[in-house]
């Protein structure tokens, strides 16, 4: 059975798919709508603009008790919130706010909703190489088969079935002195990347384009901000990564000889799942 999840701000989940108490039915808005521009030529048409208009979820929840209403009313307020969709096995996200909780006095209860979005679906995928570095040897954490093992030191593997330039975020480890960082797409290498710093051992390099405005900063391990790092990078260079179509390759490399960790997470998007 096809389930949904909202989170919220405090990362707390409500389910809207649990039968005791409500359920979540009459879904509308998962597909695609989406503006284009032709420019007419004979009597043929070339695409010159294509963009997905911003998403409307809209369902009915019924509510058993009237009290679950109140306490569905108070989870929504803690924005943004993110919601989860799983028609199968794999879990699809989308973030939004509730923009709509109709209320009626039917018994039991039935509130029409609205979820506007403020992304596409994303699928969150995940990888770790520590680059033996460790005492565990390399650890890998994903959902399914989009991310794949990988054995080069400080590199990581990303396929994306994707035809969507796709977020991410890119954890460099210390000890490390002046981290740069490359992307290749199939074995082409599409975009670099340098921040002449030092990160000490402790600290992490994160660069994220998961955020807006895209973000380059040195953290401690419990992602306290440190220093904004932005004004130390190579403007020579790309610096920000997209995951793209195909095998997505990220390595990293430093002035020192120390052995580099790498995280690299990314949000896979989809115009319709």
């Amino acid at each position: 059975m096809r389930t949904f999840n909202l989170v919220n701000a405090l990362g707390d989940t409500y389910t809207l798919t649990e039968r005791q108490n409500r359920f979540l039915h009459t879904v509308k808005g998962l597909g695609l709508s989406a503006a284009a521009e032709y420019a007419r030529i004979g009597s043929h048409y070339e695409l010159l603009s294509y963009n997905a208009e911003q998403g409307k979820i809209q369902g009915t929840v019924r509510f058993w008790q009237p009290r679950e209403y109140f306490n569905f009313a108070k989870f929504c307020q803690h924005r943004p919130l993110h919601l989860e969709y799983k028609p199968g096995d794999v879990v699809y996200r989308r973030d939004g706010a509730i923009t709509m909780i109709d209320k009626d006095e039917s018994n039991p209860l039935q509130s029409e909703i609205e979820f506007t979005c403020s992304t596409p679906f994303y699928q969150l995928v995940s990888e770790y190489n520590d680059a033996g570095a460790g005492s565990g040897g390399k650890q890998y954490n994903y959902e399914y088969n989009y991310t794949y093992t990988n054995s080069v030191a400080q590199s990581i593997i990303i396929r994306s079935e994707s035809a969507a330039d796709s977020p991410c975020r890119i954890t460099i480890y210390g000890p490390c002195v002046n981290p740069a960082w490359r992307h290749y797409v199939d074995n082409k290498l599409v975009a670099t990347g340098k921040v002449f710093a030092e990160i000490e051992s402790g600290r992490k390099l994160v660069i994220d384009t998961t955020v807006v405005p895209y973000q380059l900063r040195k953290l401690d391990m419990a992602g306290n901000v440190i220093v904004d790092l932005y004004q130390s990078s190579d403007f020579g260079t790309e610096r920000f990564i997209n995951l793209q179509y195909g095998q997505n390759t990220i390595s990293v490399s430093g002035d020192s000889a120390d052995p580099i960790p790498l995280q690299v997470e990314g949000m896979i998007e989809y115009d319709t799942v």
